[in-house]
């Protein structure tokens, strides 16, 4: 796991902040925090989030928007092979829930997952081994995307947002 603060130049910050945090980003409401169908979702009533697809990897780039992440993919993907990059919305809950259960995001050979946070709350990911990376804005946590994680929401801010990126390195 490698873990980086301050991962974007201040400019470059600002600006997705700017969008993706603004009254004119759109976000699509989600009923579960993880995709049903897969091996991990959660059916709890409480738990939903509001998402935006940026990137898939059987159509690309989804829109205008995806060009607020090109700075973390050019910096963070180089040469490797984007799979998709979805920006979480989840709202402010005053338990500090578990946002769904513990999950891999891909099931790809030589895949990484990474999660870029857009702004600072109390909210955190936990991981299987026990670590807990906080949600700090302009941190970028990288992990081999085969690691069960989870999220947990905030209760000091109005939402946790948060950029999640999956990618194979192929120079594995």
């Amino acid at each position: 796991m490698e873990l980086l603060d301050n991962y974007l130049p201040e400019k470059h910050l600002v600006d997705l902040q700017n969008k993706i945090l603004g009254p004119h980003f759109p976000w699509y409401f989600n009923q579960y925090t993880l995709s049903p169908g897969g091996n991990y979702f959660s059916e709890d009533k409480n738990s939903y989030q509001f998402t935006h697809s940026l990137f898939t990897a059987n159509r690309g780039p989804t829109g205008e928007w995806f060009n607020l992440v090109v700075p973390i993919l050019q910096k963070l993907v180089g040469s490797n092979l984007i799979i998709n990059v979805k920006a979480n919305l989840n709202p402010r809950d005053t338990t500090n829930s578990i946002l769904g259960n513990f999950h891999t995001d891909v099931t790809y050979q030589n895949a990484k997952t990474a999660i870029f946070y857009c702004n600072t709350n109390n909210g955190y990911t936990e991981f299987d081994d026990g670590t807990v990376v906080q949600s700090v804005a302009n941190r970028l946590v990288v992990f081999d995307a085969n690691q069960l994680h989870v999220g947990y929401s905030c209760t000091d801010e109005k939402t946790r947002v948060l950029i999640n990126i999956n990618y194979i390195v192929t120079d594995a």
